[in-house]
């Protein structure tokens, strides 16, 4: 049984963009008879907002896109995190570089490589490997990057103490309950590095496909950070016709009066190979 799954963060409502993927992810999926589930990535708390997760399920529900399986969370996942940075012990380091020192670096340039620091005040990274590894993206076909040269060495728990979006995503993507991502271009550079940390813990990466991004005219990506507007679950018909028609859709007969008709409608006329390869702005 084939499984994917939509990730959002609760640091506020979904807009467009978010239901874009998470439609896409949906109809996807359900082509070829799969289950579909909802992970919450709730780890780093500073961003959560209390109520977003609420609102985020509410307007899934009213956009016809419901988990088929219990929705998991994140921070109910520590213990396995946890678990990881043990079994990963003998290739990690303490870190105390700020950002501030690195800005200038495309990548980290190994400052506190060799250092044996004992900080607790520190970030934890992984060191990688001078070799190549590469993945095949249904979208984007043959993904290869030298993990040193091009990814370094990146971190695992922050200097907060939070485990990192990298470390708990590939731990639970590479879970064998998960056999499809299909996500935004954006997290496209983070996917190798990964698929490392789950060949590392013996784990078993997902199939990838990474959609364009919805952008602004002005080509600034749509985010909660930008300042996106949320969606208006009142208009459920109309946001999905919407995203179906940036999908690359045609448009659905005028018949169709329902949301569950217009997924429905979709999920038969899906074909991940007419995708757009870039979005048109969005207004």
């Amino acid at each position: 049984m084939r499984v994917g799954r939509f990730a959002p963060s609760p640091s506020g409502p979904l807009h467009m963009g978010s239901l874009i993927t998470a439609l896409a992810s949906f109809v996807d999926i359900k082509q070829r008879q799969g289950l579909w589930s909802i992970r919450i990535d709730d780890l780093d708390q500073p961003r959560n907002d209390p109520d977003a997760t609420e609102i985020i399920l509410d307007s899934l529900t009213k956009h016809g896109l419901n988990s088929d399986t219990n929705i998991v969370y994140q921070s109910q996942n520590l213990q396995n995190y946890k678990k990881a940075i043990s079994q990963l012990s003998s290739s990690l380091f303490r870190c105390v570089c700020s950002r501030k020192s690195l800005a200038i670096s495309p990548i980290y340039p190994g400052t506190c490589r060799d250092k044996n620091l004992s900080n607790s005040n520190a970030s934890i990274r992984i060191k990688m490997p001078d070799e190549k590894l590469a993945f095949i993206d249904k979208i984007g076909g043959r993904i290869e990057v030298n993990l040193a040269k091009e990814i370094g060495d990146f971190i695992l728990v922050r200097r907060d103490k939070i485990f990192s979006y990298n470390l708990a995503t590939s731990l639970d993507d590479g879970d064998d309950t998960i056999t499809d991502v299909l996500r935004g271009q954006d997290l496209l550079p983070l996917t190798n590095l990964q698929i490392f940390l789950m060949n590392e813990l013996n784990l078993q990466p997902p199939e990838y496909a990474h959609i364009p991004v919805l952008c602004y005219p002005d080509g600034a990506k749509l985010s909660k950070q930008s300042g996106a507007k949320p969606l208006n679950n009142e208009t459920p018909m109309e946001n999905i016709t919407l995203a179906l028609k940036i999908l690359g859709l045609k448009n659905p007969p005028i018949y169709i009066n329902s949301v569950f008709g217009l997924i429905e409608w979709a999920i038969n006329n899906w074909d991940i190979n007419n995708l757009p390869q870039k979005f048109q702005p969005y207004q």
